[in-house]
């Protein structure tokens, strides 16, 4: 008896050595990748693409108790799973996505599990805890090697907030470091030593690779830093123990000591998906919606969010042109900006800093004792032309309330709701530990009960919140056209490198969400004539160029980053720029690469969206159409002019047939652009003034010819689709 005890120990033993010393994989349905992780004295993931390896890594996360998930590892159990679902979307650059992937979980006896997935585009894994009771996280590992020869591009972390030396403060970023492209070493200097997520790798002969993450609830943000060895570490801020406040205005507020760990936890739970994107070609990341498929589910009604576009006051200093009044932050120059959205069927007025009060964003700001704008008067007003107004306001405002309990936090927000405001912008976080993470899910998930918007600005984004949070129709992270207002830069990285920006940013930026980029300016320059103005700041590029970044660049929140005085006077340009939706149906990449140009098609309804975007070297591109299916197809074309290397606000509007063999060549000039709007020949469509069949104000195709007025056009049988445009039968 004895020795058959024995011999049933020493099986045992002899199992779990080997389930212990063991590779278990999972591949992706179409075959080509397979997330390979080892068990050994450490975890070790390996990432090939049809056999060659794209990156390897041991991950490994460590708690304060010394314990370390990843070291010495004992696999209890692994299972599979296919997952392979249609999901309907709210507000995204597609109806719906697909989430199909083949899923394996290891569960390990210290406690915890490994979730890793395999897709046809990426593959990603995740830690899930099995512990009860508190805990702190004190650190993740993971240090990502690549082939010979990989080049990296990343969005630098600045230096915002702290005292130069201190390698934390890069980790209070709010994201609007500028891109370095095709490099191998991240910058190692006091203001710049972190990169934010995402990351681009690409090596040699091989398909790119791009690192992201998504599902970041009650978690800090990843950075990534230089490792050994040619490797690339992660990095993330620690916890606040104490704070000091750096701006009395806008109350930002930075960590000044910091606990020996970067989360405390209760109880079992997930932890952030780490996710690995594969594109054989760059472009191909357009179509890539790993992020959105891996954040959490929104959970209740979200159907009174509404997207579209929205005026701006704060990137031309509030002012306007040639009005009858004194421009500025008052009540006549928002009643006018009203009037305009209405009128154009834009939904949203932004009511940027200085109209909410910014010390208890309670009521209207002072001056001289009277408040600034009338808020009565132009929230009757914009209820009675059915515009909606969104304003400003501070975190650290909101953080304050939400320490003093979740009803302070609501009074406030019930309050702005009670001013007539139906959507907040909220500024100046600079923060992405896990008490700020959370605050961005807190404000979202309590805006919601007020059934405000949020615009988040002032922070690196969290990837996928806009999918758990539709009321989240924008977020900033994003060197946008404010930065033309004191031209923005640092060593050889300065506005008149703007071009470099724009050709990147698409590619990685736009993968973690809404991107408000705040594009439309009209005064438009070459590298020799761009200038600083705070009032009327210019864009580098062509007219064309800033135009493109509308269908280029999503967010259901699209703000019109020039004043409204300014598209008034160009009636063609607005026009065709309130034609382009802000939010899709579905995307096809159509060429592309980082840091050089690109072209993506968008489509809404039966309608397609061409954007594409250049670098500093004129351009000549052939597109493939064959997507469009059977029938005759036009486009309205907005392009640019022969002479725009020279004199970028010049551009040309014309209505083309697309080729019978689909293949459209387009040509753009130096940082210029080229955009198309397609559809069938059986029908064409206008942009709607206003829905009233007295009202005989002049409509304009997208051409800028005059087609009629709404009443005759209506007397015609011609009907409303998607509340933005007729359609002529």
């Amino acid at each position: 008896m004895k020795k058959i005890i024995l011999c049933l120990w020493i099986l045992a033993s002899w199992s779990t050595s080997m389930l212990s010393r063991t590779t278990q994989a999972v591949v992706s349905p179409n075959g080509r990748l397979k997330m390979s992780v080892s068990i050994g004295n450490l975890l070790k993931l390996t990432l090939p693409c049809d056999g060659n390896k794209l990156m390897e890594t041991p991950i490994s996360m460590k708690l304060d108790d010394n314990t370390v998930w990843g070291q010495k590892p004992t696999l209890q159990k692994t299972t599979r799973n296919e997952i392979n679902r249609i999901i309907s979307t709210n507000l995204y650059t597609k109806s719906e996505v697909t989430d199909h992937c083949n899923e394996m979980t290891l569960k390990f006896s210290q406690g915890f599990d490994l979730v890793v997935r395999a897709y046809d585009n990426g593959c990603a894994y995740r830690f899930v805890s099995n512990k009860v009771g508190s805990y702190n996280v004190e650190s993740e590992n993971s240090p990502w090697t690549f082939p010979t020869g990989a080049k990296v591009t990343y969005r630098w972390a600045e230096n915002n907030g702290g005292e130069q030396g201190d390698l934390y403060s890069p980790l209070n970023s709010h994201g609007e470091g500028w891109y370095i492209p095709d490099t191998t070493l991240i910058i190692n200097d006091d203001n710049r030593p972190y990169a934010l997520l995402p990351f681009m790798v690409k090596s040699p002969n091989l398909p790119t690779l791009v690192i992201a993450e998504s599902d970041i609830e009650d978690y800090p943000s990843m950075f990534v830093q230089n490792g050994n060895g040619g490797s690339y570490a992660v990095a993330f801020p620690q916890k606040a123990k104490t704070t000091r406040v750096t701006s009395s205005w806008a109350k930002m507020t930075f960590p000044e000591t910091r606990y020996p760990y970067i989360a405390s936890c209760n109880g079992p739970r997930t932890f952030p998906w780490r996710i690995f994107m594969v594109a054989d070609q760059d472009v191909d990341l357009f179509d890539n919606d790993l992020v959105y498929v891996l954040a959490k589910n929104p959970e209740g009604d979200f159907s009174w969010v509404k997207n579209g576009q929205s005026t701006m006051d704060y990137v031309t200093a509030y002012t306007l042109d040639n009005v009858d009044f004194q421009s500025g932050l008052n009540t006549q120059t928002y009643l006018y900006e009203i009037k305009f959205a209405a009128k154009h069927g834009m939904p949203y007025v932004n009511m940027d800093a200085g109209v909410l009060n910014n010390t208890t964003m309670l009521d209207i700001m002072t001056n001289n004792g009277q408040p600034k704008v009338d808020m009565a008067t132009l929230s009757n007003e914009a209820k009675t032309d059915g515009v909606k107004l969104i304003v400003w306001g501070s975190a650290g405002v909101l953080n304050d309330y939400l320490n003093q309990g979740e009803d302070k936090l609501d009074a406030c927000l019930a309050r702005i709701a009670e001013l007539g405001f139906s959507g907040i912008k909220i500024d100046f976080f600079e923060r992405s530990d896990q008490d700020y993470n959370r605050l961005k899910e807190e404000i979202l998930r309590h805006a919601a009960k007020y059934h405000l918007v949020v615009d988040l600005h002032g922070t690196y984004e969290v990837a996928g919140y806009n999918r758990t949070w539709p009321n989240l129709v924008s977020t900033e992270g994003v060197l946008g056209m404010e930065n033309g207002k004191w031209g923005k830069g640092i060593g050889e990285y300065k506005y008149d490198k703007m071009w470099v920006y724009d050709v990147t940013f698409p590619f990685l930026r736009c993968l973690n969400g809404p991107t408000d980029y705040t594009p439309g300016l009209m005064r438009n320059a070459t590298v020799k004539t761009m200038k600083v103005s705070d009032k009327r700041p210019m864009s580098l590029g062509t007219r064309t160029h800033q135009i493109a970044m509308f269908v280029v660049v999503f967010s259901p929140l699209t703000n019109l980053g020039d004043n409204v005085t300014s598209y008034e006077s160009r009636p063609a340009v607005l026009n065709y720029i309130n034609a382009i939706p802000t939010t899709w149906d579905d995307v096809k990449p159509l060429s592309g690469v980082s840091n050089q140009y690109l072209a993506v098609a968008r489509r809404k309804g039966d309608q397609w969206f061409i954007g594409a975007l250049n670098n500093d070297q004129d351009r000549t591109l052939t597109l493939d159409l064959s997507f469009l299916g059977d029938g005759d197809y036009a486009a309205e074309v907005f392009a640019d002019a022969d002479n725009a290397d020279t004199k970028p606000t010049n551009y040309k509007i014309s209505t083309v047939d697309v080729p019978a063999d689909r293949k459209m060549t387009i040509n753009m000039k130096k940082i210029g652009g080229w955009v198309a709007r397609i559809y069938k020949k059986s029908s064409s469509a206008v942009n709607m003034v206003k829905v009233d069949k007295t009202d005989a104000a002049p409509v304009y195709n997208l051409v800028g010819q005059k087609v009629g007025t709404t009443k005759s056009l209506l007397q015609r049988g011609i009907y409303i689709a998607e509340g933005k445009k007729f359609i002529v039968k």
